[in-house]
């Protein structure tokens, strides 16, 4: 009688490749969720960071001379925006003028703080930015 050879795999031998890749494919996915996350992230330090730069270039246009101790030249020390593509993500934007601690007749601190929260991260987020505003008596 003659033997015939089978050419394939077992049942068994696909199964424990289907375990293997399954394995591979879930850390796949785990790492794409970290990307996806720290992407999100990234383009919210991005906004704030441009929100800081948007203040104290509007403080620097408004001269020193103009520039009042304890607040901005016009009444009210914050203000807020949303987030372009997110809806409900609100960056804080809050400034305050002070007399430098060094020199406060030629110099002003200028500190500028951004605070935000995504909705499903319960951590709040921040940035500050301190700078000294020269150009006094």
């Amino acid at each position: 009688m003659r033997t015939r050879k089978e050419d394939g795999f077992t049942l068994l031998e696909v199964l424990v490749a289907m375990a293997i890749l399954s394995i591979g494919l879930l850390g796949l996915l785990g790492m794409t969720i970290h990307a996806m996350h720290s992407n999100a992230y990234s383009e919210d330090y991005i906004i704030a960071n441009n929100l800081i730069i948007e203040r104290a270039e509007d403080l620097r246009r408004t001269g020193f001379s103009n520039l009042t101790i304890g607040g901005p030249p016009t009444p009210g020390y914050s203000d807020s925006t949303t987030h372009p593509k997110t809806p409900g993500l609100t960056f804080n934007r809050e400034w305050t003028i002070a007399a430098d601690p060094y020199v406060p007749d030629l110099l002003m601190t200028v500190t500028i703080t951004v605070t935000w929260q995504r909705n499903a991260d319960s951590t709040q987020r921040q940035i500050t930015s301190t700078f000294s505003v020269g150009g006094g008596v």
